[in-house]
């Protein structure tokens, strides 16, 4: 029997409808099962309010403002960000909670630094309080005996700290004492004992860097390295960052290196599904979505928020908004004309990466564009 509504934080299974099968979701590990629970499955939580058209993962960056200034940038952050139209935290913590009763079962947030933001605390408690794994990804220079205090009291199911390759490499790209900021940070992640990875950002020329940048990963204790290719969006797609743009998408050769370095090293490699050519297990990506999906499932099984609220199927498709949250419900953006239109252009694609299709669309995207200045 399910447990109480007022239950779900202390449940270790939530279980909601997701199409036409039962999610099984594993709050301690973030994995899903589909159909049946295990027979050793303890606590489990369901509700009447969880809807089976909701994503099962949300990406919603909460702020643009950061203290360091990428030139790959996806969201063109940085310490000048305009925050004048951004969500106010009260309005935030209201979506955050209408996404858990719908049954979104994660929520993961980056910006920006979400640890500039100030009301940070407030924000990161509200998706565990409200029984969602939390998940964090951060520049990691932040990540001090104060601050990590507080994080190890909300319980984020990971941090992420983000690395663009070994020193040199990653200064140039985000600034001269980045690279050793984040690395004091990501040793003090790992010695709160909060489930600690280091994500891996890989341009022009990174694959260079990761043997040294291992090393030290090594020497601090962590042990999960996830990887993912430079995205053509954000100041990657029209500014300074277009010089890091990696020639082609990764091979099967260069995914067997990765792994084989990760061997080596004692580190447990992930690569991104949606960007190396490799099969569900051989990935050790661990993403909300059926296997079988012939896509990455961004506006089907996983959804993106901007500060502002604009709603997208994914960071990386700007130009295809649904609608905005300022004033209308998450549910309602969710089941709009445009969003209905984006999944049926997206489902007939024929792209593993929708955004690869999509992006090279300019009457949708300016459609896009014309929708989201009216709402």
């Amino acid at each position: 029997m399910p447990t109480p509504i007022s239950s779900r934080v202390l449940a270790e299974w939530v279980q909601r409808p997701a199409g036409c099968s039962t999610v099984n979701y594993h709050r301690p590990t973030g994995k899903i099962t589909r159909g049946s629970l295990p027979p050793d499955a303890l606590t489990t939580y369901t509700a009447d309010s969880f809807w089976e058209k909701a994503p099962l993962r949300a990406y919603f960056d909460y702020t643009n403002l950061c203290n360091l200034h990428c030139s790959h940038c996806i969201t063109n952050s940085g310490p000048s960000a305009d925050t004048s139209l951004e969500l106010p935290t009260a309005r935030v913590v209201e979506l955050i909670q209408e996404l858990g009763a719908m049954g979104v079962l994660e929520v993961q947030m980056s910006g920006g630094e979400p640890l500039v933001h100030h009301d940070w605390r407030d924000i990161l408690s509200c998706v565990t309080m409200n029984g969602m794994n939390l998940i964090l990804t951060t520049n990691g220079t932040r990540l001090n005996e104060r601050n990590l205090t507080d994080l190890v009291k909300i319980g984020p199911l990971e941090v992420r700290v983000s690395f663009d390759g070994a020193k040199a490499m990653h200064d140039s790209i985000r600034g001269k004492g980045a690279y050793d900021r984040a690395i004091t940070g990501i040793t003090n992640l790992v010695a709160s004992g909060i489930p600690t990875a280091a994500r891996f950002t890989l341009v022009k020329g990174g694959e260079a860097e990761l043997p040294a940048l291992c090393d030290d990963l090594v020497k601090c204790g962590v042990r999960r390295l996830k990887v993912a290719i430079i995205k053509e969006a954000g100041r990657a797609a029209e500014g300074e960052g277009r010089a890091l743009l990696r020639d082609g998408m990764p091979t099967f050769e260069l995914s067997s290196r990765l792994k084989r370095l990760g061997d080596a090293t004692g580190i447990d490699v992930q690569l991104s599904l949606d960007d190396f050519p490799v099969e569900v297990e051989e990935s050790h990506d661990p993403k909300l979505r059926d296997a079988e999906r012939p896509n990455c499932g961004a506006g089907f099984e996983t959804c993106y928020i901007s500060p502002r609220g604009d709603v997208l199927g994914c960071v990386t498709i700007p130009g295809m908004g649904f609608g905005n949250l300022m004033r209308r419900s998450f549910r309602e953006v969710w089941e709009s004309r445009v969003a209905s239109e984006y999944r049926h252009k997206a489902t007939n694609s024929g792209a593993r990466r929708i955004c690869d299709a999509l992006n090279k669309t300019p009457q949708a995207i300016e459609t896009s564009r014309m929708t989201l200045s009216l709402v």
